[in-house]
């Protein structure tokens, strides 16, 4: 087993843990969990919104759903597998309202909007290319190779067959293989690290 795995379930197993005790109704614990999965759920939803009060407010709605559906958890995925597809729900949904609403002509003001990220001079060479995927694909490449997640894993975040998840990944990775060759060797050196080479 790889230190990335055992990290990955020692870490599952400290989830699990507070999840326990966040469906008890402890607000400590849950406050715990919250710092604990912050970071790796607005990385998520910032896939889908560049609009950081809107990614606010779906991060917010899905630790709700966490704080009212604690007992639900079940042991069928990983802590961090069942969060992410919570919040892949919210998203959808989030981004369907807004897309009705500029449709029917109430355009939303989106002053609040983070600089596009291929303007940004702190990207790595990796979330640079990620970027110029579509959504879908932006999310699956994500799953695989920031969170280290199986095509299973892949699969019920997004609530799709494992085949599915699977060619995804596969148009994901050909994708950015293209760029990377097109882009030549100084981007090469950046993505080494990615496991894509």
């Amino acid at each position: 087993m790889s230190d990335l795995n055992s990290q990955a379930l020692a870490l599952d197993r400290q989830q699990r843990e507070l999840l326990k005790l966040v469906a008890t109704g402890s607000k400590e614990n849950f406050a715990l969990f919250c710092h604990d999965v912050h970071e790796s759920l607005i990385r998520f939803v910032f896939l889908y919104t560049h609009s950081q009060h809107r990614v606010q407010e779906i991060v917010e709605d899905s630790l709700q759903t966490v704080w009212s559906s604690a007992a639900d958890y079940t042991d069928d995925a990983r802590v961090i597998v069942w969060l992410l597809a919570i919040a892949n729900r919210k998203s959808r949904l989030a981004i369907a309202k807004r897309d009705t609403q500029n449709a029917n002509g109430h355009h939303c003001d989106e002053l609040h909007a983070a600089p596009n990220l291929l303007e940004r001079s702190d990207l790595q060479p990796f979330d640079t290319l990620t970027e110029q995927l579509d959504t879908k694909h932006r999310v699956t490449i994500e799953l695989a190779y920031y969170h280290g997640f199986s095509c299973a894993e892949i699969s019920t975040v997004l609530d799709c067959s494992e085949w599915t998840a699977r060619t995804a990944l596969h148009y994901s990775q050909k994708k950015l293989h293209e760029w990377l060759n097109n882009a030549g060797a100084a981007s090469a050196d950046g993505l080494k690290s990615t496991g894509l080479q």
